[in-house]
């Protein structure tokens, strides 16, 4: 139950990357989306090179559901070489969750849709789109290789995992900061995955660890805690102030405390969820777990939401919010890459180079 609190507050970390990093408003003109200043930024030139930006979720979905089968026919090799039975697995016939509505999109900067769902947290409009077909024939995924795993003893079952996957980690390993999964230990599904996708993890390479730390150094200026606080943010923060909210410095804290807010409501109604891992029992079951969102107080919070996200958004198009913030990131970005030239260059290469390898 620690993985829905985790979520929620990476959301929340997401929604603030998604308004600030749209930064490649160039200086004059309106913001750049979201989803442009990603594709465009400075930095982003270089940090996203090799990506096609312009296949269609469609086609994206069948280059990865491509990669994956490649992965599970080196995995049935691997295995088979190990003395074990092993059936490549379609993930992409795995049935149940559906989503409804998939054209609606996430526009936390127009009226309308900040009226019907705040930032989209207690009223998060995806959660509402969810349903869940009744089983069939049809829809069932069933795992083929059940029916052989099922078949081996106990102690063969356990090799047979440690064989696919790598051994379990131990509590000191998981504990341990620096532990990393690293593919050479995660059994043949390491090694195939290693083999179809390695040739794109150019990020993890020794080579770039010293361009890798200062992007993630550049990023925490303005993200982690002592950040200093923009002017497009103080001028924000005096407009909300005076609309009734006062007590914030940055916008993206305004949208946090609802995450906050959510948090605790899964925390109080699931105490022993939440506790740390020494005071914790048995895992909860999904028929213990106590969902808060249908209690009075979700609903008022809800309605609080929106109150507040229209008070922002007003705050936002008054004060020109979005479209200084991206100036002064477009700016601090740009610094970033004139200072780092020559390494920016060599990781883009090496990034088309493994995206030409890939395909």
């Amino acid at each position: 139950m620690n993985v829905a609190k985790t979520l929620l507050v990476v959301t929340a970390a997401g929604a603030l990357l998604a308004g600030i990093t749209g930064c490649t408003s160039g200086g004059s003109g309106e913001a750049l989306s979201p989803e442009d200043a990603w594709k465009n930024s400075p930095l982003a030139q270089y940090m996203n090179a090799g990506y096609d930006f312009d296949a269609s979720p469609e086609e994206q979905q069948a280059e990865s559901n491509k990669k994956q089968m490649q992965v599970e026919e080196l995995v049935a090799e691997c295995m088979s070489k190990e003395g074990f039975e092993y059936k490549p697995v379609d993930y992409s016939t795995q049935g149940g969750m559906v989503m409804a509505g998939e054209d609606v999109e996430w526009e936390p900067d127009k009226k309308e849709w900040v009226a019907q769902y705040g930032y989209g947290v207690f009223n998060n409009p995806y959660q509402s789109m969810q349903s869940e077909e009744p089983p069939t024939e049809e829809n069932t995924w069933v795992d083929p290789n059940q029916e052989y795993v099922e078949s081996l003893t106990e102690s063969e079952r356990t090799v047979y995992y440690e064989t696919l996957s790598g051994p379990q980690p131990t509590e000191e390993e998981m504990n341990d900061p620096e532990f990393e999964w690293k593919p050479e230990n995660m059994g043949c599904q390491g090694a195939a995955q290693q083999e179809v996708w390695g040739e794109m993890n150019v990020a993890q390479a020794d080579e770039f660890k010293p361009l890798m730390d200062a992007v993630n150094k550049f990023y925490e200026q303005f993200y982690g805690e002592g950040a200093k606080v923009s002017e497009a943010d103080k001028a924000w923060a005096d407009c909300f102030a005076e609309a009734g909210y006062s007590g914030f410095e940055r916008q993206g804290e305004a949208i946090q405390s609802f995450y906050d807010r959510s948090n605790k409501f899964y925390e109080d109604a699931n105490p022993s969820a939440y506790a740390t891992p020494a005071a914790e029992g048995e895992e909860m079951s999904e028929e213990e777990f106590v969902d808060p969102s249908t209690t009075p107080e979700w609903k008022q919070a809800a309605e609080e939401e929106i109150e507040t996200a229209l008070a922002d958004l007003e705050c936002r198009q008054k004060t020109d919010y979005t479209k200084k913030q991206q100036d002064s990131m477009f700016a601090a970005e740009q610094k970033f890459v004139d200072e780092h030239k020559a390494e920016l260059e060599a990781y883009k290469a090496a990034m088309e180079q493994a995206a030409e390898k890939a395909k």
